[in-house]
C-alpha cells in the first residue's frame, strides 16, 4: 500500500508548481514557495515514516530468538532469526530422543547457553558454548534443578531446585561453585529472572495461597510482593532498561500478557484473545515482546510491539514451540552431522515360552547389530501392547562363537513401560565403533510387557539407531535365555 506517498507528492508538486508559475514575475516569492513545498514534503515524509511505516518494519533489533520445541519428537532448544526465519536445532545430540533439553538462559559476556537437561536421569543445569561444544553439568545431584537464568553483571546463575524438599531459588557461579539458597518457604518459588543491573531478582510464588509475582535483592533479602489479586500471576521478565516487567496473568479469565512498572504499579493488559499467551520476553532494545500462544491451535512463537500492537506469528509448526528468549547476539549452531536414523524392527518369542525360564531367570531377547557410526549406543525405544517393565544392555561380540560377551552396560533398575506407546529404555552410554558388531540384550519382567492382547504370542516393537540387525539362529547362553522366534522377526512399524 503506497497511500502514504500521496501527501508527500502533493506537497512537493504544489511547491514546484508555485515556483514555476511565479518564477518570472516574482522570483523571490517563487523561491520561498519552492522551499516551503520542500519543507512540507520533508515534514510529511518524516511524520508518516515515524507513525505509519516504522511500527510495521521495527524488528526490535537483530540478534537471535532461542526457544524450546517438540518438533523432533522431544523437547530441545532451537534458535531462529527475529523474523522467524532459519529455525535450527541447537542442542543436537546423538540421543536427543532419550531426554529433553529446555528452559534456556544466555550469558552475553561468556557466550554460553544455560539450559536444563534430563540426560543424567534427572533434571540438571548445563551450560554449552555458542558453537555447541563443551557442555558442562553444573549441578550434579539426584534432585530436579531447573529454570536457569544468567546475571548480565557477574554471570551468576539463578535457578530453582527441590533439593531441600520443595522448589526454592538458588544462585551459583558460572562454573557451578559457590551455591547459595535465596528463598526459604514451604510453597513453590518459580522462574527467577535477574534485573539488567544484577541487583534484583523477580520470581513468582504461591506462598500467599495463589501464585503472585515477587521481587527480591540479589542476596535474597527484602522480598516484596508486586501483584495482589486472587488470580494466577507469573512468568515475569524485566525490560532491558529495568523500568518495566512483562508477565502473565489469568485475572481476566485466561492467561494474557501484561506490563507493569518495576515497583508493581501501572499494571496493563497487552493481549486480548481467548487463547493462552505465555512467557513474554522483551527484545534487546525493548521495542518488541516475543511470547508463545496457542491462538492457532498449538503453541507457536509470536511477536508484538511492547504495547501489544502489531502481533505477528513467527513459527508455524505442527509441534509445540514455547518459552522464547530474545538475545542481542547472532547465534547459529555449526553444521550438524545427520543424526542416526531410528529403525524399527518387530520381535517376538514362542507362544509357549514364559517370561521366566526354567531357572527362574528373566528371559533375554538378543539382537546383533552393526555399528554404523562412532559414538554412543544408548537409545532404545520399545512399543508394547501391555504395560510392564524392561531392562536393556549392550554386549561386545565374539566373532569366533558368534555370541555376546562382556556386558558393556546395563540398566539395573527396570524402566516402567506404558501400554500402546513408545517407551524409552535407559541404557548408560556405551562407546561403540563404526563397523564393529555388538549385541543388544533386552528382557522383561513378569508383568508381560511383550504379551499381546490375545495372549497368544509375545510381540513387541523396538527402535534403535543401529544398522544391519541380525537375529541369532540359536539362543546365546546367558542365564538360560531362549531364542527369538525368527518367523515373526522383521522390519516394520506397530
Amino acid at each position: 500500500m503506497l497511500w502514504w506517498l500521496a501527501p508527500v507528492l502533493l506537497a512537493f508538486i504544489g511547491g514546484l508548481a508555485a515556483w514555476f508559475s511565479n518564477k518570472s514575475r516574482e522570483p523571490g516569492k517563487a523561491r520561498a514557495m519552492l522551499w516551503t513545498g520542500i519543507g512540507l514534503t520533508a515534514v510529511y515524509a518524516a511524520v508518516i515514516f515515524i507513525f505509519a511505516i516504522l511500527p510495521g518494519i521495527q524488528t526490535g533489533g537483530s540478534g537471535t530468538i532461542i526457544f524450546d520445541s517438540y518438533r523432533d519428537g522431544t523437547w530441545q532448544v532451537w534458535v531462529m532469526n527475529p523474523d522467524g526465519s532459519d529455525p535450527q536445532l541447537f542442542t543436537a545430540h546423538e540421543n536427543t530422543s532419550k531426554y529433553f533439553n529446555v528452559q534456556s538462559g544466555w550469558s552475553s559476556s561468556l557466550k554460553r547457553l544455560s539450559f536444563c537437561s534430563s540426560r543424567d536421569k534427572n533434571s540438571e543445569i548445563y551450560t554449552i558454548d555458542a558453537n555447541v561444544s563443551n557442555d558442562t553439568n553444573l549441578t550434579k545431584n539426584n534432585f530436579a534443578d531447573q529454570q536457569p537464568d544468567w546475571s548480565a553483571v557477574n554471570n551468576k546463575i539463578a535457578f530453582i531446585s527441590n533439593r531441600d524438599g520443595n522448589n526454592e531459588i538458588y544462585v551459583m557461579d558460572a562454573d557451578g561453585g559457590n551455591l547459595q539458597r535465596l528463598t526459604v518457604s514451604k510453597p513453590n518459588d518459580q522462574r527467577p529472572r535477574w534485573s539488567p543491573d544484577g541487583n534484583k531478582i523477580v520470581f513468582y510464588t504461591d506462598r500467599d495461597g495463589n501464585f503472585e509475582i515477587y521481587v527480591m535483592n540479589a542476596d535474597g533479602s527484602n522480598q516484596l510482593r508486586l501483584t495482589t489479586n486472587e488470580a494466577w500471576d507469573g512468568q515475569a521478565r524485566w525490560s532491558p532498561d529495568g523500568k518495566r516487567i512483562a508477565f502473565v496473568s489469568d485475572r481476566d479469565g485466561n492467561p494474557e500478557i501484561y506490563l507493569m512498572d518495576a515497583d508493581g504499579k501501572n499494571q496493563k493488559r497487552t493481549t486480548f484473545n481467548s487463547a493462552k499467551d505465555y512467557y513474554p520476553c522483551f527484545s534487546p532494545d525493548g521495542i518488541k515482546i516475543v511470547y508463545h500462544s496457542n491462538i492457532a491451535g498449538n503453541d507457536d512463537i509470536y511477536v508484538m510491539n511492547a504495547d501489544g500492537g502489531n502481533q505477528k506469528r513467527l513459527t508455524d509448526d505442527k509441534a509445540h514451540d514455547q518459552i522464547p528468549l530474545w538475545i542481542s547476539q547472532k547465534l547459529k549452531p555449526p553444521a550438524m552431522t545427520t543424526p542416526p536414523v531410528m529403525k524399527t524392527i518387530i520381535l517376538g518369542s514362542e507362544a509357549s515360552t514364559a517370561n521366566k525360564n526354567a531357572s527362574g531367570k528373566d528371559n533375554v531377547h538378543y539382537i546383533k547389530f552393526l555399528a554404523d557410526r562412532d559414538g554412543s549406543a544408548d537409545v532404545i525405544r520399545v512399543y508394547s501392547s501391555e504395560s510392564g517393565a524392561a531392562k536393556a544392555a549392550i554386549y561386545d561380540h565374539d566373532p569366533a562363537s558368534d555370541r555376546p560377551v562382556n556386558r558393556l552396560s546395563s540398566n539395573d533398575q527396570p524402566t516402567a513401560c506404558a501400554a500402546n506407546t513408545w517407551n524409552t529404555i535407559d541404557i548408560p552410554p556405551v562407546s561403540i565403533t563404526k563397523g564393529r558388531s555388538y549385541w543388544l540384550g533386552f528382557n522383561t519382567d513378569t508383568t508381560g510387557v511383550v504379551m499381546n492382547g490375545a495372549g497368544t504370542q509375545k510381540v513387541f516393537f523396538l527402535k534403535a539407531p543401529f544398522e544391519d540387525f541380525t537375529f541369532p539362529t540359536k539362543a546365546p547362553s546367558d542365564n538360560g535365555t531362549f531364542k527369538i522366534n525368527a518367523s515373526i522377526c522383521a522390519y516394520g512399524n506397530p
